[in-house]
């Protein structure tokens, strides 16, 4: 911030050589109040410079409330123009994103090793100071350190290019705060990002694309409703996940989705539709957008394939997804939508330790 804010009268006074002294270093002054006041990152100097050649606030006295409102305005187009390109490893690109603070915590002690089981289940459990991921890719790490709060997990589709290790090696990662306190889920993704950026030397940038999407739309009457329609216990609305012949009874609002080797199942009772949309995250490759307004209960038992040729190597006859989900009363459409999109720039293999 100081570098910048000294920079501030450097520019005032290249652009008006007539301006005394006095007058350059108050206009400057002015500026480097509206930079300390604001909790944002500092305007870049070809925003600074654009301003003051348009402005020529040092020239002639205008009320101090107008040069601040001037001046303000400018300073806010210069951050919304210099952080739509800014770097998620570097200096605040997430923070904006997500509408952090710039510095970002981070964990005392990370231990990072690869894992050579060859088995493809892993999983992300952060529990009060320690953060723990067994068996993941880069790309689980990624997904759960930027996912946006109170949002959705970004989809295969939404985090673009990095090397192809990053869907193949599989690392367990063990970190924690010093000291016995629960550390909230925000900050834990914030510790996440840091060691990524430190570790793994990450560096990525965002973009907005349009990308193809699926929007979820009705058909007929849309999904039969549940006899039942009281809210279920917010406790019971979770998800399992298991294979054949693991099965139990669920709690009204829970679901779970059984894995054969050709098929998905999906059993729930008292489910909404933005439950079933994140059960069915997984059998698509796409962003799947709520166009229902649907607001009532139902019961799902859907089946489907995984792919054409699963199904034929095990001669199992399971419709696909598109087909399935119509049993519902409901309809997959191909369309296209602006999505946020995390761009790998970079990454490395991080040492062991």
């Amino acid at each position: 911030m100081k570098r910048d804010e000294n920079t501030v009268a450097e520019i005032l006074e290249r652009h008006v050589p007539l301006a005394t002294d006095e007058q350059v270093e108050a206009a400057a002054e002015r500026v480097r109040s509206v930079l300390q006041h604001a909790k944002h990152q500092p305007l870049s100097r070809a925003s600074l410079d654009d301003l003051v050649a348009k402005r020529s606030i040092w020239r002639r006295p205008i009320p101090v409330f107008a040069a601040a409102a001037v001046i303000l305005l400018a300073v806010v187009y210069g951050i919304y123009r210099e952080r739509q390109t800014d770097e998620i490893a570097g200096r605040g690109m997430s923070d904006w994103i997500f509408g952090r603070p710039q510095s970002r915590p981070s964990f005392d002690v990370v231990s990072i090793r690869v894992n050579l089981s060859g088995r493809d289940g892993g999983g992300i459990s952060p529990r009060g100071n320690f953060f723990n991921a067994t068996n993941v890719t880069l790309r689980s790490l990624v997904n759960f350190a930027y996912w946006p709060p109170g949002g959705r997990l970004f989809s295969r589709s939404q985090i673009i290019g990095g090397p192809d290790w990053m869907d193949t090696d599989r690392f367990e990662v063990q970190a924690r705060v010093e000291g016995d306190r629960q550390v909230p889920p925000e900050q834990m993704r914030l510790m996440v990002q840091s060691m990524l950026e430190d570790r793994f030397r990450l560096r990525a940038h965002l973009e907005t694309r349009e990308l193809p999407v699926y929007h979820l739309v009705l058909i007929k009457n849309g999904p039969r409703l549940s006899a039942d329609q009281s809210p279920p216990n917010s406790r019971d609305s979770f998800i399992t996940f298991g294979t054949e012949g693991a099965e139990s009874t669920l709690p009204r609002g829970a679901g779970r989705i059984t894995e054969s080797p050709s098929s998905t199942t999906i059993v729930g009772t008292a489910l909404t539709i933005p439950s079933l949309v994140n059960f069915l995250r997984g059998g698509v490759d796409r962003v799947i957008i709520d166009k229902t307004e649907f607001t009532g209960l139902f019961d799902v038992n859907l089946q489907f394939s995984k792919d054409e040729v699963a199904v034929a190597a095990a001669g199992e006859s399971a419709p696909s997804i598109f087909a399935a989900i119509q049993e519902l009363g409901l309809k997959l459409e191909s369309a296209r939508a602006p999505l946020n999109v995390v761009v790998i720039e970079s990454v490395q293999k991080p040492s062991e330790n």
